[in-house]
């Protein structure tokens, strides 16, 4: 069973202009139809990464009082803690101890963590899951992808032990294939015309170089340039068949989206397709709702690009799996 959640990072501008707290986050996802939620903990923790016992109680009555399930806990290993150096290997491991038994005080099953956490560090770590019932899954996000060398470290190390307490959390985001709306929106505000911009894609879509495409359109401003940098390391042909090796270590996905349009229908990332094959793999687990519109564009409503998103992804889980 294929079951739709949402990370609470989803409700960043509401929750950081506070029009929101963490009981409306949690209310709201609840409302919209999401299964469980993650919460990244630096961002949304009272007094992280060390929260009070009351503080731990309250957070999981809130959880039971909308009937909401605890997913994922979003560990933060913060690398620049240090002025001048970064964390030591001794230091990553007590950062993620201290997330896996904080994890598991306020009842969650998975800690998400990053690559900054080394395949070497993260088979420490393995007897402390155990021991703290806790599955740790590193994001592949991009610009990564299974075929980067510290990922063939992984997978290595997850084929050598097995994935019962660590494993890969696959980001939707490494498999964008078209410029979406909010990026669309970026390019006309950085001054490209929307005719042109249309032009461009259409371009872009078609093989055109980077090169090529400045000359063709005079492209020389340094915002522009940027835009067409984002572009062309942004979107490419999806290899779903990266499923192939991850589906077998992971619990759980991270169902990045930036625009959902008025359809109900993602153009950029191939939903459709990504659920048709990670059920074809036979994946059971969790996809977590990661909104991440807001750097594109700050005024876009987060709650309605979650509706779009949840009434999608249900719809698509319906009709594909068994």
């Amino acid at each position: 069973m294929i079951d739709i959640s949402v990370s609470l990072y989803s409700f960043s501008v509401k929750f950081f202009e506070r029009s929101y707290d963490l009981e409306d986050c949690v209310r709201k996802a609840s409302e919209l139809g999401f299964k469980g939620v993650e919460i990244v903990a630096a961002q949304m923790i009272e007094n992280y990464p060390n929260p009070t016992d009351e503080w731990c109680e309250w957070f999981k009555g809130i959880l039971k009082k909308y009937n909401m399930e605890p997913l994922s806990y979003s560990a933060y290993i913060d690398m620049g803690q240090h002025t001048g150096r970064d964390l030591t290997e001794e230091e990553i491991f007590q950062c993620t101890l201290n997330d896996i038994i904080y994890a598991n005080r306020l009842g969650f099953h998975i800690v998400r963590t990053q690559h900054a956490i080394s395949p070497a560090i993260l088979e420490k770590m393995i007897p402390y899951a155990k021991k703290w019932n806790v599955w740790i899954g590193v994001e592949l996000h991009a610009p990564h992808n299974c075929r980067v060398g510290v990922w063939k470290e992984y997978f290595e190390l997850f084929d050598r032990v097995g994935s019962d307490y660590i494993g890969v959390v696959p980001d939707m985001g490494i498999f964008q294939e078209h410029p979406h709306e909010l990026f669309k929106h970026t390019a006309v505000e950085s001054g490209i015309d929307k005719v042109q911009l249309e032009s461009m894609i259409e371009d872009f879509e078609n093989g055109m170089s980077k090169a090529s495409m400045e000359k063709k359109y005079s492209i020389s401003e340094a915002e522009q340039i940027a835009v067409l940098d984002n572009m062309y390391s942004t979107f490419h042909p999806a290899t779903l068949e990266d499923f192939e090796r991850m589906v077998p270590h992971s619990k759980y996905m991270h169902g990045k989206f930036y625009y959902i349009n008025e359809n109900e229908e993602d153009t950029c990332i191939p939903y459709r397709s990504i659920v048709q094959k990670i059920s074809d793999l036979g994946f059971h687990g969790h996809i977590a709702a990661e909104y991440e519109g807001h750097f594109s564009d700050g005024t876009i409503d987060c709650v309605e690009q979650l509706r779009r998103y949840s009434n999608m992804m249900h719809r698509l889980v319906k009709e594909i799996t068994p």
